[in-house]
């Protein structure tokens, strides 16, 4: 709106200036004795007419241009968007370590292994009667 406002203020401006021109020249060109009393009287009219409305309407275009200045500025320093919520970045990549989860896949398999050996010794050993040993009689 304001770049609007600033062209129509210079194409008034120019209008203004060539009514004021036109007007100067035919007051020395013309007077009353050359071409008549009322033709003179009548083309003065015409050009003070087309001179003052020239010269209102450049000051109009003017009060607009410092208008639409003014709320420019204002637009201006303000923000169009305002962030609501700020975004959250996403998480690094998670990239396992090798080393810790050979060890502890060691570690497991080391007491699943045990485990395994032990339970089946108990079970070699309470099948063959030989839980007496331990002060176990029978299971049953």
């Amino acid at each position: 709106y304001y770049e609007m406002s600033v062209m129509r203020a210079d194409k008034l401006y120019g209008q203004l200036r060539k009514s004021e021109r036109e007007y100067i020249d035919f007051l020395n060109e013309n007077s009353s004795e050359s071409r008549g009393y009322y033709n003179t009287q009548i083309e003065t009219s015409y050009l003070t007419n087309e001179l003052s409305s020239a010269t209102e309407a450049y000051f109009i275009a003017l009060r607009n241009q410092e208008a639409a200045f003014i709320a420019y500025e204002k637009i201006k320093n303000t923000k169009s968007l305002i962030v609501v919520d700020s975004p959250l970045f996403p998480l690094d990549k998670y990239v396992p370590d090798p080393f810790l989860y050979t060890v502890i896949g060691a570690l497991l398999g080391a007491f699943l292994t045990i485990f395994i050996l032990l339970g089946r010794c108990v079970f070699l050993d309470l099948m063959n009667g030989t839980f007496e040993d331990f002060g176990v009689n029978e299971l049953n």
